[in-house]
């Protein structure tokens, strides 16, 4: 919660779900940054968040190609 702490996080029925504000945008490569995340571990919850840190730091033009191609297209070679 420390790490993460604008999103608010919970756990319900067993997952641990995390939320922010934010609206949902579809057909953009803003529809890769998600308002709302869940995971069955508090780990694997963990790992959704750092993912879309990564996300919403990255300059328009990769997330847009991470959009169109993938994660690959951002990847090391």
């Amino acid at each position: 919660r420390v790490t993460f702490d604008h999103w608010r996080i919970f756990e319900k029925d067993g997952k641990w779900w995390a939320m922010r504000s934010g609206a949902i945008t579809a057909g953009s490569p803003q529809s890769l940054l998600l308002p709302l995340v869940c995971a069955v571990t508090v780990d694997g919850l963990a790992e959704q968040l750092s993912l879309q840190e990564w996300l919403r730091r990255m300059p328009a033009a990769e997330l847009e190609a991470v959009w169109r191609e993938g994660l690959a297209a951002v990847a090391p070679r």
